[in-house]
């Protein structure tokens, strides 16, 4: 595990009107492994170990769970994995979107590491 808490992963799934977006669980393991081959790249890769780093100060506002849903529509679930357990928050979209949630920071690494994966894409075609 990577970090006091004995993060080992989290999981960020938005609801879209077209369907599910979620970023993979564990994108960034103890031993540097990343979905996608993203761990290679510096933006993806730093995005990943930032999102790791601050996790953990996040567990206070989070519940423990067993039971992991979809997100509803405008809605985010954030899941970050422990050694304790899976702990998870729900949030709005707009609210993280403006920075007016207290999970916005995490979000915002988050939809870095979504940025990254697209641009990344873009110029793999």
């Amino acid at each position: 595990m990577c970090c006091s808490h004995g993060l080992g992963g989290y999981v960020w799934s938005r609801h879209r009107s077209r369907g599910f977006g979620r970023l993979g669980q564990h994108l960034l393991q103890q031993r540097g492994g990343s979905i996608g081959g993203g761990y290679a790249r510096p933006a993806i890769r730093d995005a990943a170990l930032h999102a790791v780093s601050i996790a953990s100060k996040f567990l206070d506002g989070m519940q423990l769970t067993d039971n992991f849903p979809l997100p509803e529509n405008g809605g985010v679930i954030f899941y970050i994995v422990t050694e304790r357990g899976v702990f998870m928050a729900k949030a709005s979209v707009v609210l993280l979107s403006t920075n007016r949630h207290p999970l916005s920071e995490l979000g915002n690494c988050m939809q870095t590491i979504i940025t990254e994966y697209r641009m990344l894409e873009t110029t793999v075609q």
